[in-house]
């Protein structure tokens, strides 16, 4: 499986930077990025800084640290419909069911090599962030709220499954499941505090979520150093849960598709 990874992130590479200078396009969309974030915390932050005091940041640095912590989670959840339509589109996915396995093995092997490159992305935001425009958290508090994410990502993962067994059997609907990104980030409290939530009935249902727990967790941890067991515990029961439900997806759209005729060959 890593030689699979391996060969699909140098593939990926390959088809989004022809060119060595090519890179210079992500540093630079980096650049103009973190600059909009910048000056939009200039202007904002008056108006924002008592609803940010509890987390000891500039708005500058709460935006910031939202897209990056919730880069590669939103990532896994995009990426397996991306990857499932992507093979409907070129007419290879048939021969791919004919093989046992392949087609689970496929998509995680593809939605990792994704994640690395946008792993490679993440930690040239927050480089970028730290170095040049005072993002006011230290190194070692980034790296543990780097491990945070990875604790939860096999849940994410799960998600990625669950939306690639959906386009498996309908052939179609990545499209709808990819808008629901940005509301996905807002409800996260990527670019505000969940508290303006606080009047809604549905906010517990908010607070929540697995996007926003995440990143709540990791919003906690960035501003006092210090994580509650139930991110933990809450990490396990997802992952194990969403794997679940992402494996039995899979295998049950290519079930009901050999069923409806579409392909004569079995799963398993």
């Amino acid at each position: 499986m890593f030689a699979v990874i391996r060969y699909l992130l140098k593939q990926d590479f390959k088809n989004n930077y022809f060119s060595k200078w090519y890179i210079f396009s992500e540093v630079l969309s980096i650049g103009i990025g973190l600059s909009i974030y910048w000056f939009t915390s200039k202007a904002l932050s008056p108006h924002f800084s008592q609803n940010l005091e509890w987390y000891q940041l500039n708005y500058f640095s709460y935006v910031v640290l939202g897209e990056a912590f919730l880069m590669l989670p939103l990532q896994a959840f995009n990426s397996g419909g991306r990857i499932v339509k992507g093979m409907i589109v070129d007419g290879i996915i048939d021969g791919f069911i004919c093989i046992p396995g392949a087609i689970p093995r496929l998509i995680n092997s593809s939605i990792f090599s994704v994640l690395v490159r946008d792993l490679i992305y993440m930690m040239l935001m927050l480089v970028s962030a730290k170095l040049f425009l005072g993002l006011n958290n230290s190194w070692a508090s980034l790296a543990v709220a780097m491990t945070l994410m990875f604790i939860f990502m096999p849940g994410f993962l799960g998600l990625g499954q669950m939306v690639a067994g959906i386009v498996i059997y309908l052939g179609r609907g990545q499209g709808l499941l990819a808008q629901a990104i940005g509301l996905i980030s807002v409800l996260s409290g990527v670019y505000f505090p969940l508290s303006i939530f606080k009047e809604f009935k549905f906010n517990g249902l908010i607070n929540l979520h697995p996007y926003s727990f995440y990143l709540s967790g990791v919003r906690e941890y960035l501003a006092f150093t210090k994580i509650d067991l139930s991110f933990f515990i809450y990490a396990c029961l997802f992952a194990l849960i969403s794997l679940l439900f992402g494996h039995l997806a899979i295998k049950k759209a290519l079930i009901l598709l050999r069923k409806k005729g579409l392909h004569l060959f079995a799963y398993y």
